[in-house]
């Protein structure tokens, strides 16, 4: 062989080596350090509610599993509490569910879903299909009212997205007028506040959803659920922060559900509770991201040299410094 021909193949082999390495590094996220850290969230959810003594079943909303599921994070694991209750998790358009069954159950009863969860930067694109929501059933004032702020809404916006977030700021962030207070004063609690927002676009022939999810944090604390408006464009979804009428997913927003179920349904009780609880924890990089690779995609892992025991991956690994160490010797000499 030419030493030309050697140089060109030594290049190609560094090539494709480094080429592996920053794929890793970029894009798995492996780390480039043996102690580097990464931060983990533990999200329990739990589903409290009353039995009356007979057949129950209770459904919870459940986070997606899919990367393309969830902006900005990964679910690593996953386990459900239930005691003497059998499960079922099942899968539709619209999201993940578990089924809790009991025959007999009388009582205070507790159930719990608990996950794992860390960042992953990945490219999400909702691709569920558009729709007109339900218009709402409004009183002639509160019509009048709502024609009056679409009116001035459409003077102050130029495309669907701007409309969304003027009307937002009109009945949600900062209702000034007597008929933004007329509109929203009988429409408590966030959840109800979307969905009215999304009830009153389809008024207007814009496609419109309510989104749930959580804000995570550094603390260990409580969670609330924070619902976001999500608009159809004619393109693509744009979302909408209702706290502020801004554009775009919030940082750290974990998104829990798409569904218009609501999150939690019981058979026997018609007022569930269902809380959270956020702990915040740091982990080892290297372990997060071949567990994050798994989900990703398993054939990443089985093919490589985490797929090995770890006598294997010792041995491979002195295995892969020979010619390395021949390549040393061979600049000393």
């Amino acid at each position: 062989m030419k030493k030309s021909q050697l140089y060109i193949l030594a290049l190609l082999l560094a090539a494709v080596g480094l080429g592996w390495a920053g794929y890793k590094w970029q894009v798995l996220k492996f780390p480039l350090e043996p102690d580097a850290e990464v931060q983990v969230w533990t999200i329990q959810a739990r589903a409290e509610f009353n039995a009356t003594g007979g057949p129950n079943q209770v459904e919870l909303q459940l986070p997606g599993r899919s990367v393309n599921d969830l902006p900005g994070f990964v679910v690593l694991d996953e386990r459900l509490i239930s005691r003497s209750y059998g499960e079922q998790m099942t899968k539709s358009r619209s999201g993940r569910q578990v089924e809790w069954s009991v025959r007999r159950a009388r009582g205070k009863q507790s159930l719990y879903y608990v996950a794992t969860v860390v960042r992953d930067e990945h490219e999400w694109v909702d691709d569920s299909r558009p729709r007109l929501a339900d218009e709402p059933e409004l009183t002639e004032a509160e019509q009048a009212a709502l024609d009056t702020i679409f009116d001035e809404v459409k003077a102050e916006s130029a495309d669907t997205a701007s409309f969304a977030r003027a009307l937002v700021r009109k009945l949600i962030v900062d209702p000034e007028t007597g008929g933004a207070q007329l509109l929203m004063n009988n429409r408590g609690g966030p959840r109800v506040r979307a969905e009215f927002l999304a009830a009153t676009l389809a008024i207007r022939k814009i496609p419109a959803k309510v989104i749930f999810g959580l804000i995570l944090t550094e603390a260990n604390a409580s969670a609330e659920i924070l619902p976001l408006l999500q608009v159809h464009n004619d393109q693509r979804w744009v979302t909408i922060d209702l706290r502020n009428a801004e554009e775009g997913v919030p940082e750290n927003y974990f998104l829990w559900s798409r569904s218009n179920k609501p999150l939690l349904q019981v058979d026997s009780d018609d007022t569930p509770s269902l809380s959270f609880n956020v702990q915040f924890n740091l982990a080892d990089a290297m372990v997060m991201a071949k567990r994050r690779s798994e989900v990703r995609n398993r054939d990443l892992v089985n093919y490589s040299l985490l797929g090995l025991p770890l006598d294997a991956q010792s041995t491979y690994r002195i295995l892969l410094m020979v010619p390395i160490g021949a390549f040393i010797m061979l600049l000393l000499r």
